[in-house]
């Protein structure tokens, strides 16, 4: 570039960026005066909009629902969204506004910086192709397909308690079962796995890419789309899209390897392989659609069950109500009658709620209470609905039942507490609290007893 051009340049960009920012400024004002009355919400002053914290940001959330209201408003730049804060406080005015308002919510917001820089518009939640790739999705994790994967779900979970018997690292532990299961559900996976694999390590620092990425503010491209046309914007995210797309091609590749060989069993990506092409899918729709159950699936399935673990140390009370429990279905001496449990009698394992403060479904919010999920006969209240599992629910229940069954669980104290470490969807880097895995039996007669337990093939 000439010298000219380099001084033009140095002064049209940043000129043209205070045109830009004139521009918007003058637009928001002309949307407020035009659009109608939203609920009310915190002031901001930010061109930006709101400004939540990277770390807890539910809890600032919250804070803004008791302040102002059971319906806020919240800003980002340009856009503006509107939170549903309370569960019956405002249900009559949310089936309102989806009835009458449902062809303007029917789409996802744009995630521009994870969904189209990180994700190359081939992530499940990016609106192209959304229908196609969900249609895909829910024909093979249909309810009666999942129940196929119960019995791999139940030997792993026999790993996790033989794993804890040597070593209290239960971080890892969760989360070799989790990439366990997911790598055979996703690509039929049959060799053993653990956390510290390195491609287990990568998809957690995809899952860790993302979750950046998706954080309100963390992207001016989220505010000015325009900036993603920029070639020397951005350049983590397409790097980290290029990486994505490196570690989910590997996986496919190995289950075509299989198909070719004739030695492929059932998976997800079997499945798409063979029939993407009915549900429209590109490959590397196929690619990122399969990636996607990799991804979602390892951290959030490994921190429920952490979650769990850490609520049954910091309240033994409840861990003593559980275990009394389980001896009464299960029997202290039979895990062979593990399977009844799961469909029978055990409705004590169930996370503590949502993550805000919730006083007009749950009174006394702040304590931990078992029962607030039973109805007075003892049965699992039906009017409470927080779905913030699909299949891998059922995942986490298998594991967890199995280790409160196996041990009893207590907090060594001499070390420091983070209650709050698996709140978001990523597995911490660090260990939140010390956990020492107590077998109700003796060690022999649990490992005997695990020998037993069902094999899956």
């Amino acid at each position: 570039m000439s010298q000219l051009g380099s001084t033009l340049a140095a002064f049209v960009v940043p000129g043209g960026i205070v045109v830009f920012l004139a521009w918007l400024i003058i637009r928001s004002r002309t949307l407020q005066k035009k659009s109608f009355p939203l609920p009310p919400g915190p002031p901001s002053t930010r061109l930006l909009g709101h400004d939540l914290p990277s770390k807890n940001p539910f809890l600032t959330v919250a804070s803004w629902i008791q302040e102002y209201g059971p319906i806020i408003s919240l800003r980002t730049g340009t856009t503006k969204y509107v939170v549903i804060g309370h569960h019956k406080a405002a249900s009559q005015a949310a089936i309102e506004i989806m009835e009458k308002q449902g062809s303007l919510l029917a789409e996802r917001p744009r995630w521009v910086a994870a969904g189209e820089l990180l994700g190359g518009g081939l992530r499940m939640f990016s609106s192209s192709g959304e229908k196609l790739r969900n249609r895909a999705l829910h024909a093979h994790l249909q309810p009666k397909a999942a129940q196929t994967y119960e019995p791999l779900q139940a030997l792993h979970a026999k790993y996790t308690v033989l794993a804890l018997l040597e070593t209290a690292h239960y971080q890892d532990h969760a989360q070799t079962y989790a990439a366990s299961v997911i790598l055979k559900l996703a690509y039929g996976k049959n060799t053993p796995t653990h956390a510290t694999d390195p491609d287990v390590v990568e998809v957690r620092k995809s899952g860790h890419r993302l979750h950046a990425a998706l954080r309100p503010g963390a992207y001016l491209v989220d505010i000015f789309p325009f900036l993603k046309y920029l070639p020397w914007y951005g350049q983590d995210l397409r790097k980290g899209h290029l990486l994505d797309r490196r570690l989910f091609s590997r996986q496919m590749d190995a289950v075509k390897h299989e198909m070719n060989s004739a030695v492929a069993g059932p998976s997800f990506g079997k499945f798409l392989l063979e029939r993407g092409k009915d549900f429209g899918l590109t490959e590397d729709e196929i690619i990122f659609l399969a990636g996607g159950i990799y991804l979602a699936g390892s951290d959030s399935t490994a921190g429920a069950i952490c979650t769990a673990m850490l609520a049954a140390v910091r309240h033994p009370e409840a861990q003593a109500i559980v275990h009394a429990e389980l001896d009464e279905v299960v029997g202290r001496n039979r895990v062979d009658a593990m399977e009844t449990s799961a469909t029978h009698g055990v409705n004590t394992v169930y996370p503590p709620g949502p993550p805000y403060t919730e006083t007009i479904v749950f009174p006394d919010p702040e304590k931990f209470d078992l029962t607030r999920w039973l109805t007075l006969d003892g049965k699992l209240r039906d009017d409470l609905k927080f779905p913030a599992f699909g299949f891998g629910r059922r995942s986490i229940f298998i594991d967890i039942l199995l280790v409160l069954w196996s041990f009893r669980l207590s907090l060594d104290t001499s070390k420091p507490v983070d209650d709050m470490a698996f709140m978001t969807n990523v597995m911490p880097t660090f260990q939140p609290c010390s956990i020492d895995f107590e077998p109700r039996v003796s060690k022999e007669d649990l490992k005997a007893m695990m020998e037993q337990y069902p094999n899956a093939t």
